[in-house]
């Protein structure tokens, strides 16, 4: 039953190919879970489990639930979406300015206010010690050392950092459309990177791979809009971005992984493979906790009650299993809520899917756009676990919506057109 969801997901994801193209929501996202999938072979043929992945016995109908689940989540985004407008409101133009500088001064705070720190972390051989302090409560904030006012500003940062990843969406769509700056451009994607400021902090690597699936998820949506100088520029400095991230990795892969028979290499494989198989472990071996506190986490979070992390503590199991680990979205909400809660979640998902690409006509908005590209970030992200059960991600998804109607074209007095168009309608006048 190993290898049921790599042929599954393999073979859906050349069926959307040949159907819709390879850049498209949908191929990217079936991609990824057939990666997985493929890891998850790798980690079972070479025996690479530890403490965050057991080798049990997989029952035939766990691997099913999980194929069937996965599919009514992946359905509706397995379609070609319409050609994106270009077309801004003028009020539209200036939040993009303004979203723009806002996160990257927002990056700069974070990077002057933690770089002692990151220097010290990034010079330690402590990196899993660092890291255990997350998990045991023990870590303190980038900005624990500040007073006042200051120690304020910086919360904020802290807050708002997670929202920052839009900026790879936004910045993407302004290199396609927009004739702006490649100063002004890097700064957008210099704005999106103050999650991997924040991970480097308590020596995270989770916050480095989902940068790199955002920006992954932005390229196979504009990829197509760009011309080749700009095809070669954007994959020029993603390419330099990605081997620093590659480096910061290894090396605390490498320090996390040492004590380990198989090395840094066994921990990747762990790492890349583990969520197929603890969904199955899960499905047949814990019994969930019955809370909801990552369904609700804002909720969670204003009442004082125990969240994921503390929950996750409670939760039993028949065998010797570890819970906070990589299960995909849907055994992280099944180790805490459920089953019930696991499949009213992926119904609700489901409907909440569709009626997206309902609103989407003969063309496409950035608003429209940003809206679906808010609901995919469950799958995207979702091969670990689920993206917004914590506070801090909740806030980022109702910025992201409240920004998705602000980017209208309609939004600014009445008038549905930026001034691109208009100059476009006085040229052939």
């Amino acid at each position: 039953m190993i290898y049921l969801p790599f042929i599954y997901f393999g073979v859906l994801m050349l069926t959307n190919i040949r159907k819709n193209g390879i850049f498209n929501i949908g191929t990217y996202i079936v991609a990824l879970y057939a990666l997985i999938s493929f890891m998850s072979i790798v980690l079972a043929q070479g025996g690479y489990y530890d403490w965050s992945v057991r080798d049990y016995p997989i029952q035939p109908y766990a691997p099913i639930l999980y194929v069937i689940l996965l599919s009514a989540c992946i359905f509706p985004y397995l379609k070609k979406l319409p050609r994106l407008s270009p077309y801004l409101s003028r009020r539209g133009e200036k939040l993009l300015d303004i979203l723009t500088v806002g996160y990257f001064v927002i990056f700069c705070i974070v990077l002057v206010v933690s770089l002692t720190r990151i220097q010290e972390i990034m010079t330690s051989n402590a990196l899993a010690e660092i890291r255990n302090e997350q998990y045991t409560g023990d870590a303190v904030a980038f900005y624990d050392h500040l007073h006042g006012i200051p120690r304020y500003v910086c919360a904020m940062c802290q807050i708002l950092a997670p929202s920052a990843n839009v900026m790879t969406l936004l910045t993407m769509y302004s290199i396609a459309f927009r004739k702006k700056s490649v100063l002004y451009n890097l700064m957008g994607i210099t704005g999106s990177m103050t999650m991997l400021l924040i991970a480097v902090n308590i020596a995270d690597r989770s916050n480095f791979v989902y940068w790199m699936l955002f920006m992954g998820l932005a390229l196979f949506i504009f990829f197509p809009y760009l011309s080749r100088g700009k095809r070669i520029g954007v994959s020029a400095v993603v390419a330099a971005v990605l081997g620093l991230i590659l480096v910061y990795f290894m090396a605390v892969t490498n320090d996390r992984f040492e004590d380990r028979a198989d090395g840094a290499e066994g921990g990747l494989i762990s790492y890349a493979g583990q969520s197929f198989i603890n969904f199955c472990n899960f499905i047949e071996y814990v019994r969930p906790a019955y809370s909801l506190c990552e369904i609700f986490p804002l909720i969670t979070m204003l009442t004082g009650g125990p969240g994921y992390f503390e929950v996750a503590d409670t939760v039993q199991s028949d065998v010797s299993l570890y819970i906070p680990v990589f299960s995909t979205f849907l055994g992280y909400i099944y180790s805490i809520s459920g089953g019930v809660v696991m499949i009213l979640f992926v119904v609700l998902y489901n409907r909440i899917s569709v009626w997206l690409f309902r609103k989407v006509r003969k063309s496409i908005t950035l608003g429209g756009l940003l809206r679906i590209w808010a609901g995919s970030l469950v799958l995207v992200l979702g091969l670990f676990g689920y993206y917004y059960s914590f506070a801090n991600c909740t806030i980022a998804l109702i910025i992201w919506i409240w920004l998705s109607f602000m980017l209208e074209p309609g939004r600014s007095s009445g008038k549905t057109v930026s001034r691109q168009k208009v100059c476009q309608r006085q040229t052939t006048e």
